[in-house]
């Protein structure tokens, strides 16, 4: 026992430490805006707003104080405005600083891609360039947190193109989207006839914040280290986060978006403030053969939870029909005979998928809720790929002709595909070496791009994280089912270097 608290103690200590050096040379400063009130687009109130609370509680979460956290509510709806805004969060920022950039809005598609800025009275279209033309006066590294629909196209990912670079391709900008170019992201309202929309919030910050905070214990700290790397938080939102594919630049990348204390030196006492934690479930795509769904968690206090499952029919996901299953599996405690009443404890539970269309492949999202004063709040949600027994998945793989790694650039990779697919993705080098793993085994996930199929994105990074050298390559892209499996090339591609 005395050397176990002897090096709690010490990580602690050391922790301090670093993070004391760190605060010395480099000071973290957060803008938040969202936008609610809309002239030209529906009334998403208070979703953004309640998104404006969520982020603002990640930020003050840090273990290292933010220098400031400013928070705007349906007051930008002008580029002047936003300038402004922009020039008064950052304006002490020096070359050693990091400023956060949270928007939770309505996101425009179309050749080009905006964010819509209101007040209720006036709107604004912020296009990237200009995003990028204003975030450029403000000194040091940029992140930017962005929760609306298509939101993707602002780092050219999600949508059918291969552009290797886009607007803020380079070193000074991190970037997370909760969407792909071509997709929607989702928000939830809650509320009824005398007081409609009393509650709300986006599924992405939501999942976020699972994933940043004490919310979720900071789920996103993959290896408990206390410091969540941006490749941490996208691995976590990709398993997480179902409605919407979220996208991130760059890809795999080591930047600490957020320091806590790390799990092991965390008070024994201090529960997260979730109800909910450490869900885990069966990896791989399902079989409609045996469409039995299993999965657990650990519910942490007494809780009512409930189950969303959510197919995917006519190319979106039918959330207006799907319908809240409350777990029965138990009785009793703080919630009595209460629907869905769960007691604290590891759970093990069962679903069974009913498939839509032809019942023989789709997919289908599980959402894990808790019910509180009969308000939901979303902990988990994961996609289930159901591949097809067999047949022909028309595969086929697709890139840009080079890129340049070393300029910020990265390869996108598109494999055609057209039922859901288990599959795995390799690049390989001339001598057909295995250079890089995207994906291995791993289920497809609907994307909604115009071209049915999947998006990816290599770094230039091989296997064991260091640059890979500049030559050619390929892609090596597999399809499998129980009795046989696929096989497409993508054309040569070079690598180039410095």
């Amino acid at each position: 026992m005395r050397k176990e608290r002897a090096w709690v103690f010490l990580t602690v200590i050391l922790l301090a430490a670093v993070l004391s050096c760190a605060r010395a040379t480099a000071e973290q400063r957060a803008l938040i805006i969202t936008s609610d009130l809309f002239l030209s687009a529906p009334e998403t109130s208070p979703s953004a707003a309640s998104n404006a609370v969520t982020a603002e509680g990640i930020f003050r979460g840090a273990l290292a104080p933010f220098a400031r956290i400013s928070v705007l509510s349906d007051t930008i709806a002008s580029q002047e405005a936003f300038s402004e805004a922009v020039r008064d969060a950052f304006s002490e920022a020096s070359e050693d600083d990091v400023s956060y950039l949270y928007i939770s809005t309505h996101g425009i598609a179309g050749e080009v891609p905006a964010l819509l800025l209101s007040d209720g009275t006036a709107e604004y279209r912020l296009t990237p360039d200009t995003l990028r033309a204003v975030l450029d006066e403000v000194k040091g590294l940029k992140v930017i947190l962005i929760d609306a629909c298509h939101s993707g196209a602002f780092i050219g990912k999600g949508g059918n193109g291969l552009a290797v670079s886009h607007v803020f391709t380079g070193s000074d900008y991190k970037v997370m989207a909760s969407a792909g170019a071509d997709e929607e992201s989702w928000f939830w309202q809650y509320g009824d006839a005398e007081t409609p929309y009393t509650a709300g919030a986006g599924y992405f910050t939501d999942i976020l914040a699972m994933g940043l905070s004490s919310r979720g214990n900071y789920a996103a700290d993959l290896n408990g280290d206390g410091y969540i790397t941006l490749a941490e938080c996208y691995t976590f939102l990709l398993d997480n986060h179902g409605a919407s594919t979220p996208r991130v630049y760059p890809e795999n990348d080591p930047f600490v978006l957020l320091a806590y204390a790390p799990k092991g030196v965390r008070p024994d006492s201090t529960l997260p403030d979730s109800a909910l934690t450490a869900f885990t479930c069966e990896r791989g795509p399902l079989r409609y053969t045996d469409p039995e769904l299993l999965f657990e968690f650990t519910a942490l206090r007494p809780a009512q939870i409930a189950y969303q499952l959510v197919y995917f029919s006519n190319h979106r996901w039918a959330f207006d029909s799907a319908r809240l299953i409350y777990d029965g599996f138990e009785t009793g405690g703080a919630y009595g005979d209460r629907r869905g009443a769960v007691a604290p404890g590891r759970k093990t539970r069962s679903l069974e998928l009913r498939l839509q269309d032809d019942g023989s492949h789709g997919y289908v999202m599980l959402q894990i809720l808790t019910i509180s004063d009969g308000m939901p709040s979303i902990h988990f949600s994961r996609i289930f790929a159901v591949p097809p027994m067999g047949g022909d998945p028309k595969l086929a793989v697709m890139t840009a002709p080079s890129f340049q790694p070393s300029a910020g650039e990265e390869m996108p990779v598109f494999i055609a595909h057209d039922p859901p697919l288990e599959v795995s993705v390799y690049i390989e080098d001339q001598q057909g070496r295995t250079a890089a793993k995207l994906r291995v085994r791993s289920g497809t996930r609907p994307e909604h791009l115009a071209s049915p199929g999947s998006m990816l994105y290599w770094d230039g990074r091989q296997k064991d994280g260091t640059p890979a050298p500049e030559g050619v390559y390929r892609v090596r892209a597999t399809a499998f089912f129980p009795s046989e499996t696929y096989t497409a090339y993508s054309d040569a591609f070079i690598l180039k270097g410095p």
